[in-house]
């Protein structure tokens, strides 16, 4: 049988000849072994990749510096409802590892019975059927027309438990204890499947000694731009974890591995709610949950003494209608950082909000107007420096014939050379 014959993917051409668009595939195939087999795959839809400003705890807490952790400052702790003040009941169903029904547990329930007796370590609840987009917020809508109105459907109200380790089991890496944080996104109306998937994903990640942050969040409609800066009425979450019990944070923890704990608790901005789950004894999460608020205390304090830079274009209106001038729409940066940088003119880089509002803040803020008397002084200490008497090293006064120093040795050496011819004559 022949050998296989690999096709050339390098071309040497001449530099005359017009340029040649490599496409990303075909250097792709330089890292390919050479009897690497096809694995023909399904055709998938184009991902919607959106742009998200979330908060991420974890590395807020840690972070070292104020700037750019302005999403703080809408969340606050969060408080599930109690258990034994709910009456809401459900059905407890043993189902296939694929989630097909087998047998009826327990009936009529509540959510206490449910939380003492059945959710435990590695056996973490899930409900069987997919909630629906903006379902809170149509229910307390409708919350003045009576109970019957409010009541759930009895499809939402079958749970099941899924074990640990259902779905393929992760790699264990080095470094046990120290491993990187792993982010668990989870939607109100997530498919069953993927939020079956995403619990097992993180009850590994946390066998493996990994720091995991849970976001669960609300869907509904686009948020104006007014809303994204301020907080959301938390009553939505609260009807949520009275009639969801797999979407409440003390069930979700409870199925996770044993000695599993809070390394920052649940936060809530009314939109989305979030803690980070982990072992808090670990290196590096002492004091993480007092941190975040001390960071969040830093930044309405930064924004107070209007020092805050980069904050959203819709806030540092509104503290510009507020009455604080340190802060412009032109500009990420407020007034006192933006001078320093712009005041003197001469060559700044503008940012891509900068460069769109230049002339608008010439004739309104005037934070980014070059200053005439910053612009002479800076002019002025240029001259001075260049000026001879001014230099400070011999290499500055090196010009085109030679430093000054280069003319003391020139001088040195023919002294010398004087001296040698004379003796010797």
């Amino acid at each position: 049988m022949p050998p296989k014959i690999r096709i050339p993917t390098v071309e040497f051409r001449s530099l005359l000849l017009p340029p040649v668009r490599v496409p990303i595939r075909a250097l792709q195939t330089l890292y390919r072994p050479q009897r690497a087999s096809h694995v023909p795959r399904p055709a998938c839809l184009t991902q919607r990749l959106e742009q998200r400003r979330a908060l991420n705890l974890y590395k807020t807490a840690k972070a070292k510096t104020v700037l750019g952790q302005h999403k703080v400052l809408t969340f606050t702790p969060y408080e599930f409802p109690r258990l034994e003040d709910l009456s809401h009941k459900v059905r407890l169903w043993e189902t296939t590892k694929k989630g097909a029904k087998e047998g009826l547990i327990a009936d009529n329930i509540s959510l206490q019975e449910l939380y003492d007796n059945h959710v435990k370590d590695g056996e973490m609840l899930w409900c069987m059927d997919a909630l629906k987009k903006g379902m809170a917020q149509g229910y307390l809508d409708n919350e003045d027309q009576g109970e019957a109105s409010m009541s759930v459907p009895e499809n939402l109200r079958e749970f099941s438990i899924t074990k640990a380790h259902t779905f393929t089991k992760l790699q264990t890496k080095k470094g046990k204890n120290i491993g990187g944080l792993k982010n668990i996104i989870l939607n109100e109306s997530s498919p069953t499947e993927f939020y079956r998937l995403s619990l097992d994903r993180a009850y590994q990640f946390l066998e493996h000694g990994c720091p995991v942050e849970f976001r669960l969040r609300l869907q509904g409609r686009p948020l104006l731009k007014e809303e994204r800066i301020m907080a959301a009425n938390p009553r939505r979450w609260q009807w949520m974890h009275s009639h969801f019990p797999h979407l409440r944070p003390d069930f979700i923890m409870k199925g996770m591995p044993k000695g599993t704990a809070y390394v920052i608790e649940p936060v809530s901005d009314g939109r989305s709610v979030q803690w980070v789950a982990g072992n808090p004894d670990a290196p590096g999460h002492e004091g993480l949950n007092n941190r975040i608020f001390k960071i969040k205390g830093a930044v309405a304090h930064s924004v107070k003494q209007g020092k805050q830079a980069m904050l959203p274009k819709i806030m540092r209106g509104k503290l510009r209608e507020s009455g604080m001038d340190a802060y412009s729409t032109n500009t990420g940066l407020p007034k006192e950082q933006a001078r320093a940088k712009y005041g003197k003119g001469g060559k700044v880089t503008y940012g891509g909000e900068e460069t769109k509002y230049l002339k608008r803040d010439a004739e309104t803020d005037g934070f980014m107007t070059p200053d005439p008397a910053l612009r002479q002084s800076r002019v002025r200490v240029r001259r001075e420096l260049n000026d001879e008497s001014q230099r400070k090293m011999h290499w500055q006064g090196r010009g085109h014939i030679g430093s000054a120093l280069n003319e003391q040795k020139k001088a040195a050496r023919e002294k010398q050379k004087a001296e040698f011819e004379g003796r010797y004559k």
